[in-house]
């Protein structure tokens, strides 16, 4: 998925100019807003990540179609964490909380911006709670 090689481009080059390098894959404001304040700070203190994420299954759990070619898409998805670190701008790692699962689902819901378009990430949601 584009959208994960692009956010771990941006993660492991310390958020640098994250909000230009993601925003074209966020297709409503509120997913931008909710994710501005970790990615801000984590540019402002100089965080980074190693690895990147990996969608290890994904399935359609909605469809729904519009008169005005918007389609949607309801996507749930396991993602993997597992060969993602992250340190401090020294270089020390920040280890993950304790008993953190490295592997959880999200949903997600896709949206095709119309004729002539493309896909993009409308909302986003991780459930840490459920390990697949």
């Amino acid at each position: 998925m584009e959208y994960y090689e692009t956010t771990a481009a941006v993660a492991n080059n310390g958020y640098e100019d994250w909000d230009t390098k993601l925003r074209p894959f966020w297709g409503h404001p509120a997913l931008r807003a909710s994710l501005r304040d970790v990615y801000t700070e984590s540019a402002e203190t100089g965080d980074y990540t190693t690895g990147a994420a990996s969608v290890e299954s994904m399935s359609v759990t909605d469809y729904k179609e519009s008169d005005v070619a918007n389609e949607e898409v309801h996507i749930n998805a396991c993602v993997d964490f597992g060969d993602v670190q992250t340190f401090a701008a020294n270089g020390q790692k920040i280890p993950r909380a304790e008993g953190a699962p490295t592997r959880y689902l999200f949903d997600y819901v896709m949206r095709h911006q119309g004729p002539d378009s493309y896909w993009t990430v409308n909302a986003q949601s991780p459930h840490p709670e459920q390990a697949c």
